[in-house]
C-alpha cells in the first residue's frame, strides 16, 4: 500500500448507528484538507457481527476519503488499537485515534497536524467534550457528573486519551509501544499506554487544547448505576496502573489509604442528599465506589466494564 501521511482510525464494536453518524460528519469535513494531508480512514470492527462492514460498504459508496475495513476478530479494546497500530506502522507517518461515538470540529485535525509541526512532539492530544441531551435530568446538570476534567496540555496523565489523539508511526515502530492487553475489558489502556510511553521511551506528549472533539452522551448513561460503576472502574484503573507498572510498595499503600478515605467521606456525604438533593447522594455513593475501586486494583481485581459488550 502507498505510503499516506495520517491514517485515521475508529475503533468500533456493535454500534452502527454511531459509526454511521461519524462517518457522515467526516463525510461533510474538510475534504480539500483530507486530501492536503493524504488522510486515510481506517475502521477496526471489534464486533461479533457484520453491522459494521454494511455502514463501511455505504460509505465507501459515497465518502471521498479512502476507507479501510478490517476485522479485530479477538475482543478487547487494547487488541483493536494494537490492529490499527500494526497495520499503520507500515503504511502511514501518524495515527490518528478517534471514537466512534465522537464528533470532530472543523479545526480538529488541523490543529493535531500544526501542533505537531511546532512541537515535533510524538503524540498529540485534544479535549473531549461531553454533550448532555436536552432532556437529561436536572440531579445529573447538578452534579456535573460528566464534566470533563480541566484541559492541561502540561500534564497528559490528566487531559489524554486514545478519543482524541495523534502518534508518529515512526516512534511506535521504533519503541514497539503497544496497548496492554490486560486492559481489554476493563478501560484504561490509553491511559497506560502514554504513561508507560513516557516512563519507559521518553515519549513526549503535547496538549492541542483547539483539536477538540464533542461526545454526545448516551441517555442509557444518565442513570447513578451507570455513573457509579463508572467511577469504580476509574478508581479500579489507577490502582492497576501501579500494580501492573511494578510500582514501589509505599505508593500502593499511599493508594490504599486514598481509597479508604474516599469511602469515609462518601458515607459523610451520602445523608447531605436528604437536604441537599439527589444529586449530593449520587456523590456520596460516587466516592465510595471510586475508593473501593481503588481498594479492589490494590488487591490486583480488574474490574471489566466491557465483558459483557
Amino acid at each position: 500500500m502507498p505510503v499516506c501521511e495520517i491514517n485515521i482510525c475508529v475503533v468500533t464494536c456493535d454500534r452502527p448507528h454511531y459509526l454511521h453518524r461519524l462517518l457522515t460528519e467526516l463525510e461533510r469535513y474538510e475534504s480539500n484538507l483530507f486530501m492536503q494531508l493524504c488522510c486515510k480512514l481506517l475502521i477496526v470492527d471489534n464486533s461479533t457481527t457484520n453491522s459494521s462492514g454494511v455502514i463501511y460498504q455505504r460509505s465507501t459508496q459515497r465518502n471521498a476519503l479512502p476507507l479501510k475495513y478490517i476485522r479485530a476478530h479477538k475482543k478487547g479494546l487494547a487488541i483493536a488499537r494494537n490492529v490499527a497500530i500494526d497495520y499503520s506502522i507500515t503504511n502511514s507517518k501518524y495515527l490518528c485515534f478517534i471514537d466512534d461515538d465522537e464528533l470532530p470540529t472543523n479545526e480538529w485535525l488541523r490543529e493535531l497536524v500544526q501542533i505537531q509541526k511546532e512541537t515535533n512532539a510524538d503524540c498529540v492530544y485534544g479535549p473531549v467534550y461531553p454533550v448532555l441531551p436536552p432532556d437529561a435530568p436536572a440531579w445529573i446538570k447538578r452534579g456535573r457528573f460528566f464534566d470533563p476534567p480541566l484541559f492541561d496540555e502540561n500534564n497528559p496523565a490528566i487531559s489524554a486519551g486514545a478519543g482524541n489523539m495523534m502518534i508518529s508511526c515512526a516512534f511506535l515502530k521504533k519503541t514497539g509501544l503497544r496497548f496492554d492487553e490486560r486492559f481489554n475489558l476493563s478501560g484504561g489502556e490509553d491511559s497506560f499506554f502514554l504513561l508507560q510511553g513516557q516512563k519507559k521511551h521518553g515519549m513526549k506528549i503535547i496538549g492541542a487544547k483547539q483539536a477538540i472533539v464533542w461526545e454526545p452522551v448516551d441517555p442509557a448513561r444518565l442513570n447513578p448505576g451507570w455513573i457509579v460503576r463508572r467511577k469504580f472502574r476509574i478508581g479500579n484503573g489507577l490502582a492497576l496502573f501501579e500494580t501492573f507498572g511494578k510500582t514501589p510498595f509505599y505508593v500502593k499503600v499511599i493508594r490504599g489509604f486514598k481509597g479508604f478515605a474516599r469511602i469515609l467521606m462518601g458515607i459523610a456525604i451520602m445523608p447531605c442528599g436528604l437536604l441537599l438533593g439527589k444529586h449530593i447522594a449520587v456523590k456520596g455513593v460516587v466516592m465510595m465506589a471510586f475508593g473501593a475501586g481503588m481498594l479492589s486494583g490494590i488487591c490486583g481485581y480488574v474490574y471489566k466494564e466491557y465483558a459483557q459488550k
